[in-house]
């Protein structure tokens, strides 16, 4: 976990990804610039996002630039550091994060390589399953 300075990434720098930069100022730039949209209507804003897809698509610089945008704090988290073989370790982990997060808002929490968490085991176990219900 390290925050980071996301630099002076601006949406006119990155190319190719029109809809998901305007995806992604509706989710999170919106609630945060203007919350009373959200109050007036009724409904709660998001608390977060997903970007996913394969290595080298942007994600990386989309959150970057949203953080730059918006002027906030940016974490960026390495999810196979979070992952530890000790019990309470990781879950101790996450929580300095969100804590960490919280006593510097705003801040975006950047996830990287989240597949770590649950990666192939997870599969493993799904086929085991799949595999049980076969028999």
């Amino acid at each position: 976990m390290s925050h980071e300075d996301p630099g002076d990434v601006t949406y006119n720098q990155i190319g190719g990804l029109a809809e998901q930069i305007r995806e992604l100022r509706e989710v999170i730039e919106l609630p945060l610039l203007n919350p009373e949209l959200f109050h007036r209507v009724g409904i709660s804003p998001p608390k977060g996002c997903l970007l996913y897809g394969p290595p080298g698509t942007g994600k990386t610089l989309l959150a970057r630039a949203v953080a730059s945008q918006l002027d906030c704090n940016f974490l960026k988290v390495v999810s196979s550091a979070i992952v530890d073989k000790y019990i309470g370790e990781s879950a101790r982990l996450i929580r300095e994060m969100f804590n960490y997060a919280r006593d510097h808002q705003p801040c975006i929490i950047f996830m990287d390589e989240i597949d770590a968490i649950g990666g192939e085991d997870s599969l493993r176990v799904h086929q085991l399953i799949v595999k049980s219900r076969e028999l």
